[in-house]
């Protein structure tokens, strides 16, 4: 496997263990109201990152297709986390930002080659 899908496969699975991280810690909160949003997006994004990370490994047909969805749930769950100061939540923003860019940057270079 290349170096750049290892590094990639990395920022996934990093991302996917800090959603659902922040997902159990949002359910631990006094006011889960507030989370409802965020433990959507979390769930979401984490199961998102885990379809990434198979089409990643088995360079799938559909990659290009997979990446810019976890770009997509990736953002929406960073955005949604950084209304929340909690460092669960901090911390699930920086891990989701970081994965969407190392699939941006991922799906240049799959642009170039291709």
């Amino acid at each position: 496997m290349e170096a750049n899908v290892l590094s990639l496969l990395n920022k996934v699975y990093e991302c996917q263990t800090v959603c659902k991280y922040c997902f159990n810690a949002c359910l631990e909160e006094e006011k889960i109201d507030m989370m409802r949003r965020c433990i959507k997006l979390t769930v979401e994004c984490a199961e998102v990152c885990e379809h990434t990370a198979s089409s990643l490994a088995y360079t799938s047909d559909f990659t290009f297709n997979v990446l810019s969805i976890c770009v997509k749930a990736c953002e929406a769950c960073a955005a949604e986390c950084r209304k929340h100061d909690r460092l669960h939540c901090m911390e699930c923003a920086k891990a989701c930002s970081q994965c969407a860019a190392a699939c941006h940057g991922y799906m240049e270079e799959y642009r170039k080659t291709a």
